[in-house]
């Protein structure tokens, strides 16, 4: 399955990794080697630390001028703001369609993030290379 979905494009970049759910998914991820996108409906201070070990942050709310986008802009992580066609499941640690309720990825699932276009595309022909 092949799902796209948009929000704001906060800081560039273009980036395959992994679905990470949370910070804590993502700091595990990155500490295992992987190359990890930070899934999280807002950032909060805390989050900093898992953000610095992601390649790429998407956030289901916030703008241009969010923490998530200036902290992320700071750590020159790629980061795509406001996507809010996504709801993030932390307790699923899946990724869902905000409209029709569908998840569209888990933890571990291989995405790409454009943090200049906003786009954010799940898809096994994403896997990192």
């Amino acid at each position: 399955m092949r799902a796209a979905f948009r929000g704001l494009g906060a800081s560039p970049g273009r980036v395959d990794a992994v679905v990470a759910i949370g910070a804590e998914a993502a700091l595990s991820a990155a500490a295992g080697g992987a190359r990890v996108a930070l899934f999280l409906h807002d950032s909060e201070v805390e989050d900093t630390p898992a953000i610095r070990a992601s390649a790429a942050l998407v956030t289901a709310s916030g703008g241009l001028t969010s923490d998530a986008a200036i902290v992320a802009r700071a750590l020159g992580v790629a980061c795509v703001t406001g996507c809010t066609g996504l709801r993030v499941g932390l307790r699923e640690g899946a990724v869902f369609d905000a409209e029709s309720g569908a998840q569209v990825a888990r933890d571990g699932d291989p995405v790409q993030v454009d943090g200049r276009s906003g786009e954010v595309l799940f898809s096994p022909a994403a896997a990192p290379g």
